[in-house]
């Protein structure tokens, strides 16, 4: 039997960009298009601050910038629902 077992480095042998390579690239990326028409803020400074903290933070990878961004959103939501009904 014959097998072939591809670890978490493997993929960027043929390119693909190890996490911290890419979460670079990606911070890059979306902070020097901010204010440009890719994102809508709504006017909501204190979220467009929010989002320049988490992506500015150099101590975490896209991985844990998603997830503060998901746990920011569900947070805003709970709010809005308490304040409608």
């Amino acid at each position: 039997m014959k097998g072939v077992f591809l670890g978490a480095g493997a993929s960027y042998e043929v390119g693909m960009p190890l996490v911290w390579e890419f979460t670079q690239t990606l911070r890059e990326n979306i902070l020097k298009r901010l204010d440009s028409k890719l994102f809508n803020f709504e006017a909501d400074d204190e979220l467009k601050s929010f989002f320049i903290e988490v992506l500015s933070n150099e101590d975490i990878h896209y991985e844990q910038i998603v997830g503060l961004l998901e746990k920011n959103t569900l947070k805003i939501e709970i709010i809005a629902k308490e304040h409608t009904g």
